[in-house]
């Protein structure tokens, strides 16, 4: 009975919110997954194209090089081994690798004798042996274990920078679910369900969600890796030597992001279950306004032109901490992304400066950067939704004092003034501070590392957009959080008096 009444009332009853949910938890799905491919994508690079470019021309056991057809003949009765002589390479075919050894210390010392001995001329001409059995080409490859260690250190680095605003996203929005469904949960207490059975249902809806997610979230991080890595795709040492992912999915990149976004899920889930085990069941009625009367209206006309200025200060302290919480998450959000943009703005400006302007660089550039971008683009997208999810719940938490004011004959004019006046403070010092610390930050690792800043227009411009779309969102959602309470009808509250 508890599992019909909570899964029938859930998802067409709270559609949106659902919905909700899963953008933000596909969001989270997406972002590992393509941050994971293309630690493995990176890595495969030395395995699709430096290893066969390297070994392209192993197809033999031995080789001597810069060897004449005359030379050839020093090695016709060596056992076990067939003898050809061709471009000017004497090249060795073993009959049996398990002879290789016994077979490469005669062929060497016959080159030792033979060969070497008799040798006058230029060094860069001399006929050099080499032997490939048992290689792999990894051994050309310099600090191959080092390089390994060091993409999944930076990866696992960027997805700890985005855990923090994602997790924050995926609480809140979850929180708000919670409370659409508090009508039910004290329904379900007051039919006697025990704390375990509710833990079991909301657990059982929060797996459903999370499934859904998991595959559209999976399918999407790898899509956008795809398409930014196929560019960059069948491009030799020979035309560029810069490494770039070749897209490739692991085991560990399958994993990786199954495990990480279920750990996120599952701590929001236990963050969640303590707000469901504070609800009072015996609550029954819904609050009532507290009534006014008419005399006290005199006190919003004594306020006068100071009403604005007073009452924005009332507001900002009745959600301080909902405030500072969105400041800390939007300056952080904004900082991470200053990093991103000067990191992408660099590294372009430095391949077009040794390469110039041609298709290599470009999409090279897009694979490479593609990190960063997608740094940028994951935290701006959860510090989004942090702006609009706090300012809705600002707006809930500022709902009494808003009606206390209606009672007292504010005008609506004045009251979202009010609102708009705390928006624009605290977006001018979320982003300050963020363009500040993100600065700092960008300074002493560019300082530490020896690079160089590179100003240009598409620079710039990055840095307009996105402080105008933090701004524009703010706007927004102070127009539809703040304005549902400044929309109410004084006359109504009039009538309790």
């Amino acid at each position: 009975m508890f599992y019909h009444l909570m899964f029938k009332r859930c998802f067409p009853k709270y559609r949106k919110s659902c919905f909700n949910i899963l953008c933000i938890f596909t969001l989270s799905m997406m972002m590992f997954t393509f941050m994971n491919i293309y630690a493995s994508s990176t890595l495969y690079y030395t395995h699709a194209v430096e290893v066969p470019y390297l070994t392209r021309d192993w197809t033999c056991d031995f080789r001597i090089i810069n060897a004449s057809e005359e030379q050839a003949a020093y090695f016709r009765g060596v056992d076990g081994v067939r003898v050809e002589y061709r471009d000017g390479n004497i090249e060795f075919h073993l009959a049996d690798s398990a002879d290789a050894d016994a077979v490469w210390e005669e062929v060497e010392q016959i080159h030792i004798e033979k060969i070497k001995a008799a040798y006058r001329g230029p060094i860069e001409d001399y006929p050099s042996i080499y032997t490939y059995v048992g290689k792999t080409g990894l051994e050309g490859i310099v600090d191959y274990i080092d390089h390994i260690d060091q993409i999944h250190h930076v990866i696992w680095f960027f997805q700890a920078v985005l855990a923090v605003p994602g997790l924050a996203t995926m609480v809140m929005i979850y929180r708000d679910y919670i409370v659409e469904r508090t009508p039910d949960i004290r329904t379900l207490i007051g039919l006697g369900i025990s704390r375990k059975q509710l833990r079991r249902l909301f657990f059982s809806e929060c797996v459903i969600l999370y499934g859904i997610s998991l595959v559209v979230g999976f399918l999407l991080g790898a899509g956008l890796a795809y398409l930014l890595f196929s560019g960059a795709r069948g491009i030799e040492p020979t035309q560029s030597t810069t490494e770039y992912p070749v897209f490739h999915i692991d085991l560990l990149s399958l994993l990786l992001p199954l495990a990480l976004s279920w750990l996120s899920v599952f701590i929001t889930f236990l963050v969640m279950m303590r707000r469901i085990r504070k609800i009072d069941a015996s609550y029954t009625c819904m609050e009532t306004e507290s009534a006014f009367p008419e005399k006290n209206r005199a006190y919003y006309q004594r306020a006068d032109g100071r009403f604005v200025t007073f009452f924005s200060a009332v507001l900002r302290k009745r959600g301080s901490g909902l405030g500072r919480v969105q400041n800390v998450l939007v300056s952080y959000s904004v900082a991470v992304a200053v990093f991103a943009m000067n990191a992408i703005n660099y590294l372009v400006a430095e391949s077009v400066r040794f390469d110039g302007v041609n298709r290599i660089v470009i999409v090279q550039s897009i694979a490479n950067n593609s990190v960063f971008f997608m740094l940028g683009f994951f935290v701006f997208l959860f510090s989004l939704a942090v702006i609009r999810i706090f300012t809705k719940r600002h707006a809930e938490a500022c709902a009494e004092p808003v009606g206390i004011l209606y009672a007292l004959g504010a005008e609506e004019k004045d009251v979202f003034a009010c609102f708009r006046r705390l928006t624009v403070r605290n977006q001018i010092v979320s982003l300050t501070a963020g363009l500040a610390v993100g600065y700092a930050i960008t300074i002493l690792i560019f300082r530490l590392a020896g690079y160089a800043f590179s100003v240009n227009f598409w620079f710039i411009l990055a840095h307009f957009l996105l402080v105008g779309v933090f701004a524009l969102v703010a706007w927004i959602s102070a127009k539809t959080s703040y304005g549902k309470n400044c929309r109410n009808d004084p006359a109504l509250l009039r009538q309790e008096d």
